[in-house]
């Protein structure tokens, strides 16, 4: 009798020392990963949405930015397109470059 409890004792030291383990090996995954930043991160919903806008905001810019760039550039190759002595291509293109240039 006192042996089966020996044996259970030392089954639920054996189960504890592994439950430990693995709460310490949670605990310092969670530090590592700076879990603690992220939640309070989380919790301050005035600083995810100041965050989102400027978020939007930058990407409405670059793709603006983007835009007037590659427009330009198209531009640029109609023009000279335009001035290459292209039967039927070059007279289109400076109509279409005419239409832009009004508007």
């Amino acid at each position: 009798m006192a042996e089966k409890r020996k044996r259970e004792e030392n089954e639920i030291k054996r189960r504890l020392s592994l439950i430990e383990k693995t709460l310490q090996s949670i605990t310092y995954k969670l530090e590592r990963s700076h879990f603690n930043d992220y939640i309070e991160y989380v919790s301050n919903e005035k600083r995810i949405i100041k965050r989102a806008f400027f978020i939007g905001m930058l990407k409405g810019l670059g793709t603006a930015i983007g835009f007037s760039l590659i427009g330009a550039i198209i531009i640029y190759i109609l023009n000279l397109l335009a001035r290459s002595n292209l039967p039927y291509i070059a007279d289109f293109i400076s109509e279409i470059i005419e239409i832009i240039e009004s508007k």
